[in-house]
């Protein structure tokens, strides 16, 4: 704690509180500083860029409860590392942070990718025929819906995906696409909550993807902890991309490397939507949508209901 403590010091945070925090199911602790919207984002990256002399992961997030209190109110009756919803049928399994993250080395995501797909598909006509008339009304053009049902009979588009896909070349070969979708991308901006008390947790971990061990986030319904755990680690390496914020619901991601090409960032959408469907539901967003705005985006956001 002397070290975070001098840090805070020297960033000019004497005044703020930090906190202790025991891990259940943990021999760890982790520790909470007091933050505000003024500060949050600074303190992160003074935190993540001094890691490895803390070793300490940070990460923002605030407290869901109605405490009318002080912020050490809140923190007290926050049960930030709850185990409960990391529970499943088998009531052997180890649940620990540790063993998560154990687990989740070996684990895949490619399944929740086909799953996805599967759903998105099943009405298949239905999406095909909504799309091409808000292409008509974005656009003032579209595909012919007989030339798509050509392809369709044929089996050269029989899925979500590939009907999306499709679309996206369309798109593209109009060279209206990326114009006229540049400003459209105001449903990823980082969520700023109001009237809530926020933290900075620095946790105990090397990797910022491993958070979802120790702090759960409700999207990992759609799939395992193990296997949301092992997707941030694949757009870690691929994108360098960092969790900044968690809001049980909600992800924020800062990335150093954006999508080398239109067919990487398709890709990409594929997996942040099927990773995280309300991200693109809600909005009311296309799957190109996103892919065009991940062209051009440093900053992710993630959205998940349970």
């Amino acid at each position: 704690m002397d070290v975070i403590r001098k840090e805070l010091i020297e960033f000019g945070l004497k005044g703020s509180q930090l906190v202790e925090l025991p891990i259940e199911e943990s021999k760890e602790s982790a520790y909470a500083i007091e933050v505000d919207k003024s500060n949050k984002y600074e303190l992160w990256e003074h935190f993540n860029h001094i890691k490895s002399k803390t070793g300490f992961t940070p990460v923002v997030t605030t407290f869901w409860g109605a405490s009318s209190g002080s912020w050490l109110d809140a923190l007290k009756e926050e049960d930030l590392f709850m185990r409960f919803p990391y529970e499943g049928e088998d009531d052997t399994l180890d649940i620990s942070p540790k063993a998560i993250i154990e687990r989740s080395k070996t684990s895949s995501y490619s399944a929740l990718l086909d799953e996805h797909n599967a759903i998105y598909s099943e009405d298949l006509v239905d999406h095909m025929e909504f799309v091409l008339d808000s292409l008509q009304e974005t656009f003032g053009k579209s595909p012919s819906e007989k030339e798509i049902l050509e392809l369709m009979s044929k089996g050269d588009i029989k899925s979500y995906f590939e009907f999306e896909g499709w679309i996206l070349k369309w798109q593209i070969k109009e060279e209206r696409g990326l114009k006229q979708n540049e400003d459209n991308d105001s449903y990823l901006d980082w969520f700023n909550p109001e009237g809530q008390v926020e933290a900075l947790i620095l946790l105990p971990i090397q990797f910022s993807y491993d958070v979802l061990a120790y702090i759960h986030w409700f999207g990992a319904e759609n799939l395992s902890t193990e296997a949301s755990i092992a997707m941030l680690r694949h757009w870690n390496e691929a994108y360098g991309a960092e969790l900044v914020a968690h809001y049980g619901t909600m992800l924020h991601l800062k990335t150093r490397n954006r999508p080398s090409s239109i067919l990487d960032a398709f890709n990409l959408a594929k997996e942040q939507e099927s990773f995280a469907p309300c991200t693109t539901a809600l909005p009311g967003a296309s799957l190109r949508d996103l892919t065009f705005a991940l062209m051009k985006r440093d900053l992710w956001f993630l959205h998940e209901r349970p």
